[in-house]
């Protein structure tokens, strides 16, 4: 975590005065990345590819629970 923490352009946390690193677990990236079981596309999309309407764009949905931060 230190050589993360050192490394990152945006600090997960802080160290202490003794030198514990303090996660602040509001400063870590999230990423919601859906389940893509069954999925037979290929993850390459071309330049070529036309712009998606933005009325078709999908809510952010975060479900974090205590079970999910441990």
């Amino acid at each position: 975590m230190r050589e993360t923490e050192r490394l990152s352009d945006r600090p997960f946390g802080q160290h202490t005065r003794k030198g514990r690193f303090v996660l602040d677990i509001d400063k870590v990236p999230f990423f919601n990345i859906p389940d893509l079981t069954g999925f037979n596309l290929k993850p390459y999309v071309s330049h070529a590819t036309a712009k998606i309407d933005p009325e078709m764009y999908e809510k952010r949905v975060i479900s974090l629970t205590k079970e999910h931060l441990v």
